[in-house]
């Protein structure tokens, strides 16, 4: 969980854990996903779920490993899958928008 409220320290801290993944970190999310928008946020009160809405952006972009961190590549798939339940059957038109995806 990535709290886009915390500091800017919490939040770097998170983009270094984030380092650990080999390749881009990215991002898929959904402003329309109920689910995360209620639910979620019902049971995690206070906090803001990933799927719904950019992470990392103010993280500088470290592609060599220099910093250590890792700042995502926020991909919005609202328009391919709608809410939380659309993954499965939204991938095919939202993989074109992440590259080497298979």
């Amino acid at each position: 969980m990535i709290d886009p409220k915390k500091t800017y320290e919490e939040r770097m801290s998170a983009a270094f854990n984030c380092s650990v993944v080999n390749g881009r970190l990215y991002n898929l999310h959904s402003s329309a996903d109920a689910v995360l928008s209620t639910v979620f946020t019902k049971i995690h009160s206070g906090q803001v779920p990933i799927g719904i809405q950019q992470i990392l952006t103010d993280v500088p972009d470290d592609l060599f490993g220099k910093i250590g961190v890792k700042r995502a590549t926020n991909v919005d798939v609202k328009k391919e899958v709608g809410g939380h339940l659309g993954y499965k059957d939204g991938c095919l038109e939202f993989f074109y928008k992440i590259p080497s995806a298979y």
